[in-house]
């Protein structure tokens, strides 16, 4: 970053006017810079109402749950196909470019996302719990454009600030139109979406390549652990057990609000299901051990967790008995179908004694240890790539902040 966008950066975190910018009601924005409500550029459209039990002509739909993590989908062959006794009206199709609307749903975290679709010549409609804008406006090159502010945040959080109701959150078309939104002209325009398009193509890049390793990992574990592929060096027989042989279990004493009225020294880690959940000066586990959610939502997920720690009652402790690796002992453990051994219909449990009887394989320490290496190399690879595309996410939405905002100009 240059000195001269540090400083203009400083300047309007201090409410100064850098020269060449205007304050327009709430925002700074670049003098040459226009100022639209959304419903001037383009009109909105509720989405389709439907049953389920119809039958006729069968149309694919959009609905809430198929927006994700998306940004843009052009890939539509795993959404729904609804059957209906007519053809809806053609303003009720998608096209290209339109941006959909999470209108209503029970979360407000989810109300106010946006999509842009890429139908192509398909005929693909949107559920009524969703808005579609279509652009209609030619002071705007395209609706990539468009989908760039929205996804940059402040724009999302002025949507979801104005959700209304109660139990269930809702957008109207009003909002929308409302929505004020600044624009350079076309050609900064266009080279803005080049910049942030070819970043996307980074991310997505390596979203191929992270899934690729997956895939690889997972072949390596189905093979190694299954005893269908031999590492170089290892032909000896291979033990078949359980896991009550290979392994011992042990339940924590420390309780939740144990652990928020601790006053001692914060020495060592005591886990739950997803991080550390506090400190204390002692520990109960003097290896390295297993974590296991026993109750409630994601039964059955385990946790390498390391030596002198604990964890919360409500995780299970699995420890590996003399002569077992406890990161070969990990990655069988991934492997095990814990739902087949879940008890309760409320509140679903999981005990020990009924999923200590899985039948495994195991071969000698030396073999454990050259298979968790294998292993663990591989988690190693797929965990840096994970934070390289992580990094670039964190670096498109620098990019997004300061281009869409007119911090930093592009040249035309």
């Amino acid at each position: 970053m240059t000195p001269e966008i540090k400083h203009r950066i400083g300047q309007i975190r201090r409410g100064e006017m850098p020269e060449g910018y205007n304050r327009v009601r709430d925002s700074i924005i670049p003098s040459d810079w226009k100022q639209y409500c959304l419903g001037e550029l383009g009109e909105n459209k509720n989405g389709l109402n439907f049953h389920r039990e119809d039958k006729g002509i069968k149309i694919r739909i959009l609905g809430v749950g198929d927006f994700g993590n998306l940004s843009v989908l052009r890939d539509l062959n795993a959404l729904s196909e609804i059957s209906m006794r007519f053809m809806p009206d053609d303003e009720l199709l998608l096209k290209n470019g339109d941006i959909v609307f999470v209108r209503s749903n029970g979360s407000k975290e989810l109300v106010g996302r946006n999509l842009l679709v890429y139908p192509q010549n398909e005929k693909v409609s949107f559920s009524g719990f969703c808005i579609r804008f279509r652009l209609s406006s030619d002071k705007i090159t395209t609706a990539e454009y468009i989908n760039l502010l929205l996804d940059n945040g402040v724009l999302k959080q002025k949507l979801q600030s104005e959700n209304q109701g109660s139990n269930i959150s809702n957008l109207n078309q009003s909002i929308i139109d409302n929505l004020q939104i600044s624009i350079p002209c076309k050609g900064e325009q266009q080279k803005i979406v080049a910049i942030l398009t070819t970043q996307d193509k980074v991310i997505e890049l390596k979203e191929k390549r992270l899934a690729e390793k997956q895939r690889q990992k997972k072949y390596l574990v189905q093979q190694l652990l299954a005893g269908k592929k031999r590492l170089p060096g290892f032909a000896f027989e291979v033990e078949k057990t359980n896991i009550k042989a290979i392994s011992t279990y042990s339940v924590s004493t420390i309780s939740q609000t144990m652990l928020e009225s601790y006053e001692g020294k914060q020495l060592y880690p005591v886990f739950n299901a997803n991080s550390i959940a506090g400190y204390v000066d002692f520990y109960e586990n003097e290896c390295p051990y297993i974590s296991i959610i026993k109750d409630g939502a994601g039964i059955g997920r385990v946790r390498l967790c390391e030596a002198k720690s604990s964890t919360i009652g409500t995780m299970g402790c699995i420890h590996a008995r003399k002569g077992i690796s406890i990161i070969f002992l990990y990655y069988l453990l991934e492997q095990v179908d814990f739902n087949k051994y879940s008890n309760g219909s409320t509140i679903p449990h999981l005990y020990y004694k009924d999923y200590s009887c899985e039948k495994v394989r195991i071969p000698d320490i030396k073999e454990q240890a050259a298979i968790a290496e294998v292993l663990s190399t591989a988690d190693r690879e797929i965990e840096l790539l994970q934070q390289d595309i992580e990094q670039e996410k964190q670096k498109k939405k620098a990019l997004m902040q300061l281009l869409l905002t007119g911090i930093v100009r592009v040249k035309t």
